[in-house]
């Protein structure tokens, strides 16, 4: 009887596009979507010139983390140095838009080092799940305000009879708040008070639930003229991805 041999499984190497890049002359520093809190900082990774031109502040990258494949936001582009060795490649561009602006890594930067987090769990936060199909029928800067003068829109009749002179003070100053009197409608304050900051440019405007989200959309939809978008949890994965493209088109 033949003698009966355990199988042995012979392994082999494929190659790999994220090994070590030793040519190239460009460096992405990625900020990397990981569960561990305290690997915050950025990483470097080897950009191929087409790589290079293709990726820009902002994009949304898989790239090599540890024994992982995962992805993360580029937040800064620039030539490679002396001290730049034994540096993994990108694995693939996964959408090459300016999906993390840089106004808002600055933000993010500044909440995570206050509140001692990860940025990259303020970053699921500021930036909605992809929708591939969404973004491909939709151009970059498709969208653009159409409000044409702003400053018509502005009435302060109701602003001007409750705070006076003090209103233009308030409304100039980069911090501050404004107490409602209790017989006054809050919401017909806070719209002439959104009116009023248009004609200095775009204004978000935060609420605490989507009840009065609901509320102030009924009372911005009744202002001819006026373009606005509402962004919340309540819209499904497709809208709330267009809504926010919307966004970063102005």
């Amino acid at each position: 009887m033949a003698q009966l041999r355990p199988l042995r499984l012979i392994a082999q190497r494929a190659k790999n596009n994220v090994d070590a890049q030793l040519t190239s002359n460009f460096i992405a520093e990625v900020v990397v979507d990981t569960p561990v809190t305290h690997l915050d900082g950025t990483y470097s990774y080897a950009l191929s010139d087409s790589e290079h031109g293709l990726c820009k502040f902002g994009s949304l990258l898989k790239i090599p983390f540890g024994k992982t494949i995962t992805t993360g936001y580029v937040v800064a582009i620039r030539e490679r140095r002396t001290e730049d060795v034994a540096l993994k490649g990108i694995a693939s561009i996964i959408s090459n838009r300016t999906l993390l602006t840089p106004q808002i890594w600055s933000l993010i930067k500044t909440a995570a080092a206050r509140y001692c987090t990860n940025p990259n769990e303020l970053i699921r936060f500021a930036i909605p799940p992809r929708v591939a199909s969404t973004e491909k029928s939709i151009p970059e800067g498709a969208f653009r305000s159409t409000t044409s003068d702003k400053s018509k829109l502005y009435k302060n009749d109701l602003l001007d009879s409750i705070y006076g002179t003090n209103i233009t003070v308030a409304s100039a100053s980069k911090h501050g708040a404004l107490l409602a009197p209790s017989a006054v409608d809050t919401f017909k304050i806070l719209i002439e008070l959104i009116l009023k900051r248009l004609a200095l440019g775009n204004v978000l405007v935060i609420v605490p639930d989507l009840k009065d989200t609901a509320r102030l959309e009924e009372k911005l939809s009744l202002i001819e003229g006026l373009n606005f978008l509402r962004f919340d949890s309540s819209l499904d994965k497709s809208d709330r991805y267009t809504t926010f493209l919307r966004i970063l088109g102005g």
